[in-house]
């Protein structure tokens, strides 16, 4: 889907946490990021790409996070 994307970018829940620097030439869009939720709820990651006439989204994946309870000891 990400054919002769000039810009990148993925989002959780609408919040940028990564963002492609200006391709010099129309590219595959691809990448490695890491994002560690830091409460528990629901997050969907979506990645988008453009080339400046025409921007694609995708869904990568939903995930809900719980909290596990510890006993106290």
């Amino acid at each position: 889907k990400f054919i002769n994307a000039t810009e990148g970018w993925i989002e959780v829940n609408k919040i940028r946490i990564w963002n492609s620097t200006k391709f010099v030439t129309p590219r595959n869009f691809t990448n490695t990021t890491y994002f560690i939720p830091n409460a528990p709820g629901e997050y969907t990651i979506r990645a988008f790409a453009t080339n400046g006439s025409a921007t694609i989204t995708t869904n990568v994946t939903y995930i809900r996070v719980y909290i596990k309870p510890v006993a106290p000891s």
